[in-house]
C-alpha cells in the first residue's frame, strides 16, 4: 500500500487528506527464453508468484525444476527470467506425461462435453 495525499470533498467541503491505494507492477515472465505471460501484481512475493505461475501452467514439476531464476527491472516493469532443466512443448513439461487409460479418459470427455 502506498500513502498519497488526496482532496476529499463531502458535503461541498474540500480538504486535503492522505489515504492509501494498492499498488501494482507489470511483471513479464521469460522461461527459457521464450516471454510466456506478463501480469500486473502487488509488488510483494513476486518470485513466489513466478514460482506458482510455472508449476501451475506445468511449466515446473517443483522448485528443483529451475536450474536459474533472475529479474531486472526496466523502468516500472520487472522481468523475471526462468531457466528450467526439462525443455517444455506447450506448456506440458517433456517427460512428465499423464497416463490415463481409454476407459477414464472417455468418461471424463463425457463429463465434459455432455449437455
Amino acid at each position: 500500500m502506498k500513502k498519497i495525499k488526496i482532496i476529499s470533498i463531502e458535503n461541498g467541503i474540500a480538504e486535503e487528506a492522505i489515504d492509501f491505494v494498492a499498488e501494482e507492477q507489470t511483471i513479464n515472465i521469460f522461461v527459457n527464453g521464450t516471454l510466456k505471460n506478463s501480469l500486473q501484481c502487488s509488488p510483494t512475493d513476486q518470485e513466489k508468484l513466478v514460482y506458482g505461475y510455472l508449476f501451475s501452467e506445468r511449466l515446473i514439476g517443483s522448485a528443483s525444476d529451475v536450474k536459474r531464476l533472475y529479474f531486472e527491472t526496466r523502468m516500472s516493469v520487472k522481468n523475471f527470467y526462468v531457466e528450467t532443466e526439462r525443455k517444455s512443448e506447450n506448456g506440458i513439461m517433456s517427460g512428465r506425461d499423464i497416463k490415463v487409460n481409454a476407459n477414464s479418459l472417455l468418461w471424463l470427455m463425457h463429463l465434459l462435453f455432455k449437455n
